[in-house]
């Protein structure tokens, strides 16, 4: 049976390994490091997967601003990256177990959308859409647009009328 809680201040040395075990090099495990150190790094943003008590699996939001340039409209809103499940616990579900749970809490805290740079087959089982659907596009350039999506959690929370759009991922966090 799988449990998902938020990450606590201890977890930090086993994510660091999950990380480091899901993608087979040290990149994204220094990343979350380097968030995790940041003053502005929020705990309610990070959430974590255990089996019979073992982390097993964890998944991080950080802010990031939707910038509209005609409308001189900015969103704030939340990049999901990076998700890491041990290598030994994949396949099983648990990332999609703590993706929808992690997606729940967030519309419950009353964030309004997400945008998340992944396989633009695995996450519109969760309700997200390629990001150009909502005229945003990603700050750098992509070999596939459709890898980039959004997700609102609240209805409208992307405005379709204020022309295209770009992230900027906030620099308070080095990224």
């Amino acid at each position: 049976m799988v449990e998902i809680r938020r990450e606590i201040d201890s977890d930090q040395n086993e994510l660091f390994q999950i990380h480091q075990d899901a993608f087979q090099r040290d990149d994204e495990a220094q990343l979350v490091d380097k968030l995790r150190q940041n003053v502005h790094y929020n705990f309610n943003l990070s959430f974590v997967a255990l089996v019979k008590k073992k982390i097993v699996g964890h998944l991080l939001f950080t802010p990031l601003q939707i910038n509209y340039p005609t409308s001189g409209k900015s969103i704030t809103s939340l990049a999901l990256a990076p998700i890491s499940i041990l290598s030994d616990y994949q396949r099983q579900g648990i990332g999609s177990k703590l993706i929808e749970y992690a997606l729940h809490e967030l519309k419950a805290q009353s964030y309004s959308s997400v945008i998340v740079l992944g396989h633009e087959h695995y996450y519109p089982k969760f309700g997200f859409l390629p990001a150009k659907k909502y005229h945003i596009s990603a700050p750098f350039s992509l070999e596939n647009e459709d890898c980039f999506l959004a997700l609102e959690l609240q209805t409208q929370a992307l405005p379709l009328h204020d022309g295209q759009a770009t992230v900027q991922y906030l620099p308070e966090f080095g990224i």
